[in-house]
């Protein structure tokens, strides 16, 4: 019947008891197969410089953390790009730390 409509069938591993190996069927809509972040996500993972105010990946910029009492756990309050926290650092007589798996850009 699903062929006929040639509407994709996706078994799962608990039928290969069943059915047997050979007779699964694999078959992925289109749709599923295209990788597109979700407007929550993308909201999640997005992040606005403090300096420049452009927006970027989080998990490419620095993030200003600080806690809220000692030795409590560190939160996120800020992202910084890397140009802009270099930029910070300089003119605050911070030594720049070795950032690693950051853009310049």
């Amino acid at each position: 019947m699903a062929e006929q409509e040639k509407t994709p069938v996706f078994m799962k591993d608990s039928l290969i008891e069943i059915v047997g190996e050979d007779a699964m069927k694999r078959e992925f809509p289109p749709q599923l197969l295209v990788r597109k972040k979700s407007e929550k996500i993308l909201a999640k993972l997005m992040g606005e410089c403090a300096e420049c105010h452009k927006r970027k990946e989080k998990s490419k910029m620095v993030s200003i953390t600080a806690r809220t009492k000692r030795g409590g756990k560190t939160n996120a309050f800020a992202y910084m790009c890397k140009p802009c926290f270099v930029k910070w650092c300089k003119e605050h007589g911070v030594n720049v730390p070795q950032l690693e798996g950051l853009e310049d850009k």
